[in-house]
């Protein structure tokens, strides 16, 4: 009896492979779940502790009150140089960011700012704190009605990202 010699692989084995390749993407995309869809929460958050952070520097040094502004999709810090405890035309815009597309700032805030010693406080001058929580987006609410990250400002003005899973705020 004569043995062939091959020069290649049979469809069969080609198919097993193929099997077993779809197989192990199956596991990986139940185990990823929706984690790419949460470092986008994830980054937003930690990118506007950084504009919370600097705001609060920025009061402290200059001596002066400086408010942070939610609109949209933005986050503002204006230097209140008129002094009084709102956004006016005269005031200087110092940073801002855009939220991603990807997420959504829920809820807006009112319009808070740190005091010459970086207190946190709302427009009456009375101590505050402030909670914003970031989510993903199906249509204009939260998908699933969580939030994926969230930053807590305490009364002394210091920022505190979160991740985890979070009811969104009534």
């Amino acid at each position: 009896m004569a043995i062939r010699k091959h020069n290649g692989f049979t469809l069969l084995e080609l198919l097993i492979v193929l099997a077993i390749l779809g197989i192990g993407a199956g596991v990986m995309a139940v185990s990823m779940g929706s984690k790419p869809l949460r470092m986008h929460t994830d980054i937003a958050a930690k990118e506007s502790s950084a504009l919370v952070r600097s705001a609060r520097l920025e009061a402290i040094n200059s001596g002066r009150n400086v408010i942070l502004s939610a609109s949209g999709s933005r986050i503002d810090a204006y230097l209140d140089t008129d002094s009084n405890r709102q956004v006016t035309s005269g005031d200087t815009l110092l940073t801002g960011m855009e939220i991603p597309t990807q997420v959504i700032l829920t809820p807006y805030f009112r319009p808070v700012m740190f005091n010459n010693r970086g207190y946190l406080e709302d427009s009456t001058g009375a101590p505050t704190q402030l909670r914003m929580l970031f989510c993903i987006p199906e249509g204009s609410a939260c998908k699933n009605d969580e939030a994926y990250a969230r930053i807590d400002v305490n009364l002394a003005g210091i920022p505190e990202v979160r991740q985890g899973v979070y009811p969104p705020l009534d």
